[in-house]
């Protein structure tokens, strides 16, 4: 069950704001009757329609895309900005596909779009352990005995301890005094990793992320692909061990 708002939007009828407005105008019944409560809950076995005609029920899209930097993952309000949106080509923008999360603005790398909200929610639940890979140049020459001290002790960030499930240092840039550190996160987000780095004293230059799960970065920077079939139900099975 869900809101029916979010239903409408998940069926590419309008944003979750205009859905709303529908509804409140009493242009929306369900089982022939006409709900005007935007939380009013519904089901896929509801007959529901708008201003009399049936919704036709819209496919499950899963895509891959390899973000650059620059592009935002999330509609604002105001000026008008780059949205990840805009890199899907015309046949794909049919219907409304959202972020698995987010990837900031100034990052780049893996991001996976769905209308798959049962998904949605149970990829991005903390309590699923699922391995997040990055790739981060920051300022500084960060020296060996900090990654050992990390392994063994993690960083302390607001009261706790976090260590992540692997890192190491790929590459020291002496000339420009910077150092690309791949590291691998269990589910976390922009903040986490964000507060991670300026714990340890070295701010970020450029973040990507690399590795969602086992989805790597298997297309050019501004590209996307649509998941498999074997992925999507891969990806099911990994959140609902």
């Amino acid at each position: 069950m869900i809101r029916l708002t979010k239903y409408l939007a998940n069926n590419s009828i309008a944003s979750r704001r205009k859905a709303e407005h529908l509804i409140l105008n009493g242009h929306v019944t369900v089982d022939g009757n006409i709900i005007t409560s935007p939380q009013f809950l519904v089901s896929k076995n509801n007959l529901i329609l708008v201003d009399g005609k049936e919704i036709a029920k819209t496919p499950l899209l899963y895509y891959l895309i390899n973000k650059p930097s620059g592009y935002l993952s999330t509609y604002t309000t105001g000026v008008r900005k780059k949205y990840v949106n805009d890199l899907l080509r015309i046949d794909d923008k049919e219907f409304l596909v959202y972020p698995i999360g987010r990837l900031e603005s100034t990052a780049s790398g893996i991001l996976l779009l769905t209308n798959d909200g049962e998904l949605t929610k149970a990829l991005t639940d903390k309590k699923n352990t699922l391995e997040i890979e990055y790739l981060v140049r920051v300022k500084g020459i960060m020296v060996r005995k900090t990654i050992q001290s990390i392994r063994n002790n993690g960083v302390k960030i607001s009261g706790s301890f976090i260590k992540p499930l692997a890192i190491k240092i790929d590459e020291l840039d002496t000339d420009y005094q910077t150092t690309l550190v791949r590291v691998i996160f269990n589910n976390p987000n922009n903040k986490d990793v964000r507060d991670f780095f300026k714990a340890i004293g070295h701010e970020i230059i450029k973040i990507t992320r690399i590795r969602f799960d086992f989805l790597t970065l298997d297309v050019k920077r501004g590209d996307y692909r649509k998941l498999k079939p074997h992925e999507i139900k891969k990806l099911y099975r990994h959140v609902r061990l």
